[in-house]
């Protein structure tokens, strides 16, 4: 194993701010912090576990090891493979003496992964960094493709998608999940880790990062916003009898040219001088 300091850019999480003072504000109040990987095998054998530790390191150079709960755990790790193909949702252990988070992962294929950790440290608001591990100069990414069917089948579930025909850029949009199970609906989801469901979205090639939760505690409706055109994909985890499931959904934004034109109809006339 090999000791390994990869540091990483703090991603917030503008969907709890209410305006860019807010995010000006959280940016000014945060401290900076990366993540100092402990041990981490140089390649990725698939299907093989492994021990994957790590710490949380100020930018003074201390080890952060006083977290507070956030949606029911200290850490929430996410991995994605760089193409979208493959997701985890894992939650580390972090012993407090040391600061050391320990998780046991085992990926499914080799390829480049991104890990995103999800914490809050004591006193300040939630923060995500995110690290690339597992560089591999042959693999071949699979290029996104669109969800052409809204329903698909888990096990004896049927989950559709419900998002508008048109999704454009920095316009605030609902979409929804319906569950079924053998053709009835399913109106008791339970709650998991402190919601009625998480998605996690993310963008094609530059792997921008959301995570959103229902807008109330009855049903799976979600509202996001869309910053650049793009191809997103979507995977959205909820419970059901003690049943964790993932739905996944892929989905196409496009530029808001409204928003170009209204901003060219408000912008004032230039007076030129006569010749």
């Amino acid at each position: 194993m090999k000791k390994l300091l990869i540091s990483s850019l703090i991603l917030l999480t503008f969907a709890s701010c209410s305006n860019n003072e807010d995010v000006l504000e959280d940016v000014l109040n945060e401290t900076l912090y990366h993540v100092e990987v402990l041990t981490l095998p140089e390649q990725i054998i698939p299907n093989k576990e492994e021990k994957f530790e790590f710490q949380i390191i100020t930018n003074n150079g201390e080890i952060q090891k006083v977290f507070e709960i956030m949606h029911e755990k200290l850490m929430h790790l996410v991995i994605v493979r760089k193409d979208l193909q493959e997701f985890q949702h894992l939650h580390p252990t972090i012993d407090p003496k040391t600061g050391i988070a320990t998780a046991n992962i085992t990926f499914p294929t080799s390829g480049p992964y991104r890990m995103f950790f999800e914490f809050t440290p004591e006193y300040q608001s939630s923060i995500t960094l995110d690290i690339d591990i597992g560089g591999n100069t042959s693999f071949q990414p699979q290029e996104l493709e669109i969800s052409k069917e809204a329903t698909q089948k888990i096990g004896d579930y049927e989950v559709t998608y419900n998002f508008p025909k048109i999704i454009k850029t920095n316009e605030e949009i609902e979409y929804s999940l319906e569950v079924q199970k053998n053709s009835q609906p399913v109106t008791d989801l339970e709650n998991y880790l402190g919601a009625k469901g998480h998605s996690i979205i993310l963008k094609e090639g530059s792997l921008i990062y959301v995570h959103t939760h229902p807008k109330n505690n009855e049903d799976l409706t979600f509202g996001t916003n869309f910053t650049e055109p793009g191809k997103y994909k979507i995977f959205t985890q909820f419970q059901h009898n003690g049943k964790i499931m993932r739905a996944e959904y892929v989905v196409e934004v496009v530029e808001n040219t409204d928003l170009e034109k209204t901003d060219s109809e408000s912008a004032p006339a230039m007076n030129h001088p006569g010749h």
